[in-house]
């Protein structure tokens, strides 16, 4: 049934809870929909699973503009989760009226390991929940509510609820106009709640005592820091906590993504990693700065006049965009490869997304530097998953 596919590979964007269709409660550590209707057309217009997406694109999707940079304010710089372009694109937005609040998420100050979406109107709001999130969160389910027809807003999210959001505007486009642009961030899965009990088992914080709980920031890439309610500090490296903790359970809508470079988005921003003499990306600390896309004209324009404005320091990366695949090897690999696990989901008897064959094929044959070799293991590995039940 549709409903299987829809709860299967559900991605919690939360946005048909917003639309009455579905509700959501924690299953198994992952925010999970209950369907409440048997009228799936909602479902097959706009859910990031739907198969309509937009065209899939090899390497790094389109765009029309993409630069290395980083914010001109050193305390976002160093606040935020690598070169702080997001966080500064939307004071840009704000101090100079481009829109009256930028939709975000940030953390629950009731409970720091979950997320909440809020509407920021300030520059302290934006500064108070910049950083990365790395939780479940269902930043759609309240987007009616956080927004008004008679003003003007940004929204920042993971790149399926960029996904979800403008498949939306496609069947309301008086909605659409409240947005001035969509912005997006690499994303390589949400954790389960599960996760963030290890997490915090790990740094010997207790979630009752639990005052916040940092994923990253505070450098590049920035330690994963628990404070309890006393004041007491610890932490864990980005390699630690994201490697061996929260990166080894993620939703499985997120295994087998191929929106991880927010590719619907006006503009979207990644880690640029440096990287090491084997050229591996170097996870150790350092100055943070961003790989940013204008993948719309509109995203194009608002870099454009930021940096003209002195928000943001950009330099052109299209000469050397060929490289940028070491640096994001995960993301590449995870869309290049995608074949290859669909097919040992297909061979399995497994349902899959609803990803075409033909484009399959095609972004498989236009990526380079995959071996022959590595593509039989992926295959091979995710068969071996299937088998052990982690898939």
């Amino acid at each position: 049934m549709k409903n299987n596919k829809y709860v299967e590979y559900c991605s919690a964007c939360g946005l048909c809870q917003a639309k009455g269709y579905a509700d959501f409660s924690y299953k198994k550590g992952f925010l999970t929909p209950n369907i409440k209707t048997d009228d799936f057309g909602f479902f097959d217009k706009v859910c990031p699973v739907s198969g309509t997406a937009y065209k899939i694109q090899g390497e790094w999707g389109g765009y029309n503009s993409v630069y290395l940079g980083y914010s001109t304010d050193p305390d976002v710089r160093l606040k935020a989760s690598s070169g702080g372009v997001i966080t500064a694109i939307s004071t840009y937005l704000l101090e100079e009226k481009k829109v009256d609040g930028i939709i975000h998420s940030g953390k629950d100050d009731e409970k720091p390991w979950r997320t909440k979406t809020y509407c920021s109107t300030t520059i302290e709001e934006i500064n108070k929940r910049c950083g990365s999130r790395y939780s479940q969160s269902m930043p759609l389910a309240d987007i009616f509510n956080l927004t008004s027809k008679d003003k003007k807003y940004a929204y920042i999210g993971k790149p399926c609820d960029v996904l979800a959001l403008t498949n939306y505007f496609n069947i309301d486009p008086e909605f659409r106009k409240r947005f001035v642009c969509t912005i997006s961030f690499f994303c390589a899965g949400a954790p389960s709640e599960k996760a963030q009990m290890e997490l915090l088992e790990e740094l010997k914080c207790s979630p009752d005592d639990c005052a916040d709980l940092r994923y990253r920031g505070n450098g590049w890439p920035g330690y994963a820091t628990a404070i309890s309610k006393n004041g007491k500090e610890t932490q864990m490296t980005y390699n630690e906590s994201w490697g061996r903790i929260l990166g080894r359970d993620i939703r499985k809508s997120c295994k087998f993504c191929m929106n991880g470079t927010g590719e619907p988005a006006d503009i979207s921003c990644g880690d640029a990693w440096y990287l090491n003499d084997d050229g591996t990306p170097d996870f150790t600390e350092g100055t943070g700065r961003n790989i940013v896309f204008g993948r719309s004209l509109v995203g194009a324009d608002i870099l454009r006049n930021a940096m003209e404005a002195g928000y943001v320091d950009l330099s052109d990366y299209s000469g050397e965009i060929s490289e940028f695949k070491k640096a994001q090897k995960f993301q590449y690999e995870r869309k290049a490869t995608m074949l290859e696990k669909c097919l040992a989901m297909l061979i399995m008897f497994k349902k899959t997304p609803s990803y075409k064959y033909c484009d399959l094929c095609r972004v498989s044959r236009s990526s380079t530097g995959i071996s022959f070799k590595r593509r039989c293991n992926i295959f091979l590995g995710t068969i071996k998953r299937i088998v052990k039940g982690k898939i």
